[in-house]
């Protein structure tokens, strides 16, 4: 048979155990409130200003391109030329690129392969608007490629192409912090 005390202990800890669980209940609440309403006000300024250090760094990469399809050398020099390869070079190093090279009109490249059958010079030269390429792997990292066409009076005349290494997406990213503790990354 129960006695007093402990029916009254029974009654205490139900009304403990009931009173902490109302409690823990409105915390949880609150503190999942209280989070997703800082991941809203952090996360679209976050995303802003990666994506505007993406297109920086995209226009930093297209300006020499499509100065490269107004040069001479580029618009009238054969892809293969020692003049084209080395004036290539230079605004490869100074622009932060793996390389330029040109493709001809007729889809030979600097490397002296024909690109005349693949899909990134036929879009480009079908579209005659600047074209990059999906994420691809070069033999030892991975890159994109970014096309701008070369247009001699209104006619298709060939490619300026440049390989950027991806990792700079990486690098864009790997400094932007959510919080003290947040990191983030690009899928």
């Amino acid at each position: 048979m129960k006695t007093i005390k402990s029916k009254i202990l029974l009654r205490v800890l139900l009304l403990v155990f009931s009173v902490a669980f109302v409690v823990a209940s409105i915390s949880t609440f609150m503190n999942t409130f209280s989070i997703d309403s800082l991941l809203a006000k952090t996360i679209p300024p976050a995303t802003r200003i990666a994506a505007n250090a993406v297109k920086w760094k995209m226009d930093n990469y297209w300006a020499p391109l499509k100065e490269a399809a107004e040069y001479d050398i580029f618009r009238e020099g054969n892809p293969e030329s020692p003049e084209l390869k080395d004036m290539a070079s230079i605004m490869a190093t100074r622009n932060d690129f793996i390389y330029i090279g040109k493709m001809d009109a007729n889809g030979t490249a600097s490397t002296g392969e024909n690109y005349a059958d693949d899909a990134l010079f036929i879009q480009c030269r079908d579209t005659m608007q600047p074209y990059i390429t999906d994420l691809m792997f070069d033999g030892s990292r991975n890159v994109f490629i970014l096309e701008v066409p070369i247009i001699t009076d209104g006619k298709f005349d060939g490619i300026v192409y440049g390989a950027v290494d991806a990792d700079f997406l990486a690098d864009i990213v790997s400094d932007l912090l959510v919080g003290e503790k947040g990191v983030s990354y690009i899928l």
